[in-house]
């Protein structure tokens, strides 16, 4: 997984053992912090009551462990045997820096530096009525995922469907540039990858296939900037194809 990046001068990786011994502070009358292992046990049990199961994970702490930071890879019922999956992404302060936040994705981005990325977003602030109102900000986060669900299930189809010619692949891989999706050294590998493709179920000439020839290109892309080429890129292959994208993030 390369979801959780530390690398602030005193964020570290660690387990959610550790993570459980972090003391909570008593907060205000109007800040009420929430201990950082209720957030990742309320999270992970919401998803497993659905048949979600984690299949891998990982925790950070920094600023004298105030602030947490999670990613977990999922699996389950909705995902098995398709061409995606999830993951969820966590962070929390008890520093008042940051809300309670949990991001859902087919790539999530967590750092210690405050980044945080994936489709679905929701956030919480500290106030009195946190630990009242967390099971429902996750419950819907968990809804919200659903949605994401079909909205990928008929984003994949509709790639599938949308075949292309010569003129409309030399155009999107200009427009990529031009959006910063891909640096221009990296235009030739993208347009092999399309013409020579590494794995036999892209070899269509579709909008699926050019799809996967960029994610094969953008593996090499360093970790900070791999979810924000993959959100520009879904953008401009959706415009292409005609989907309209579902803004799934909710603060409060």
């Amino acid at each position: 997984m390369r979801g959780l990046m530390m690398h602030t001068k005193d964020g570290r990786h660690c387990s959610r053992e550790t993570i459980a011994k972090v003391a909570t502070p008593a907060g205000t009358e109007t800040w009420r912090p929430i201990a950082h292992i209720e957030l990742v046990e309320q999270t992970v049990g919401k998803f497993a009551d659905l048949g979600w199961k984690i299949t891998s994970e990982e925790h950070g702490l920094s600023r004298k462990d105030s602030r947490y930071f999670g990613v977990f890879n999922l699996a389950g019922p909705d995902i098995d045997g398709q061409d995606h999956n999830l993951c969820i992404g966590l962070a929390n302060s008890h520093d008042q820096s940051i809300a309670a936040r949990l991001a859902v994705g087919s790539r999530v981005f967590v750092c210690d530096n405050m980044a945080f990325s994936g489709e679905v977003q929701v956030s919480r602030k500290h106030t009195r009525h946190l630990h009242r109102s967390l099971p429902q900000t996750i419950a819907l986060a968990v809804s919200k995922v659903r949605a994401l669900k079909v909205q990928q299930d008929a984003r994949i189809a509709a790639y599938k469907d949308a075949g292309l010619g010569t003129k409309q692949v030399h155009d999107l891989v200009i427009r990529a540039l031009d959006r910063g999706v891909i640096p221009a050294t990296k235009v030739p590998h993208v347009l092999r990858e399309y013409r020579e493709p590494q794995h036999p179920e892209f070899a269509d000439r579709n909008a699926w296939s050019l799809f996967n020839a960029f994610t094969q290109v953008l593996k090499s892309a360093s970790v900070v900037e791999l979810p924000r080429r993959t959100m520009r890129l879904h953008g401009l292959v959706d415009e292409a194809v005609g989907m309209e994208r579902i803004n799934f993030n909710v603060e409060g």
